[in-house]
């Protein structure tokens, strides 16, 4: 999100100042934050996106922005888990946003590649005693998926939780509050096409969400475990 200024002091005529007034980049580990491309925090209506407009849309479900922030609600009649998606195009990346699950089974932060119709790629699950991260591929009727790390761990429902997850070649490091998972598939190399929320149930809350470009942070050293 870019803003001009114009600063005119005592008579001076100066250039208007390009500023970005966004974010700042989380602390990482598997990743080095860079562009900041996706920068959302959903305090106003307009946060959500007309259908074809950029920016974060419903896709399946029933979402609003409901004092200042997202509203993510899945509908019977759908038969689907709600969805609201970002199409913007990215390979390595941090991710991060505040989510309360408030009355849902559970909630995801999801990630799909760039080949139309955009087929599944991989998600991280949040619920109410675990997080795990999850890997996919196809679409609809083709969809398959593999839990690959799950995690044990409480989540107030009521409570804010900040997310930050880290995509770099074919690892995630994911953290939600105080606690870390770590995956790795050949098939998180994908260049991602769409990003989003996942609502499984019913008032799951969204805000602050942003996406910055990535890349690898050369001191990174995968968990003994995993190498």
């Amino acid at each position: 999100m870019l803003r001009r200024l114009s600063i005119a002091v005592l008579g001076l005529g100066l250039a208007p100042l390009l500023f970005a007034a966004g974010p700042t980049p989380p602390e990482t580990r598997l990743a080095t934050p860079g562009e900041l491309i996706i920068s959302q925090p959903f305090h106003t209506a307009d946060g959500l996106a007309a259908k074809g407009a950029p920016g974060f849309q419903q896709l399946i479900g029933h979402w609003e922005v409901r004092d200042g922030v997202l509203v993510g609600n899945e509908l019977a009649s759908d038969h689907h888990t709600a969805s609201c998606i970002d199409r913007t195009v990215f390979t390595d990346a941090v991710i991060t946003a505040q989510v309360q699950l408030g009355d849902a089974e559970r909630i995801a932060i999801l990630m799909r590649d760039d080949i139309a119709p955009n087929h599944h790629l991989a998600r991280v699950f949040l619920t109410p005693d675990s997080l795990w991260v999850q890997h996919m591929s196809g679409i609809s009727k083709s969809t398959k998926s593999e839990i690959l790390e799950k995690k044990a761990a409480p989540f107030d429902p009521s409570q804010w939780y900040t997310v930050v997850i880290e995509v770099v070649g074919d690892e995630i490091l994911a953290r939600i509050g105080d606690q870390t998972i770590y995956a790795k598939h050949a098939r998180f190399q994908a260049t991602k096409g769409i990003v989003g929320m996942l609502v499984k149930g019913q008032n799951a809350r969204f805000r602050n969400v942003a996406v910055w470009h990535a890349t690898p942070n050369p001191a990174w050293r995968a968990p003994a475990s995993e190498q």
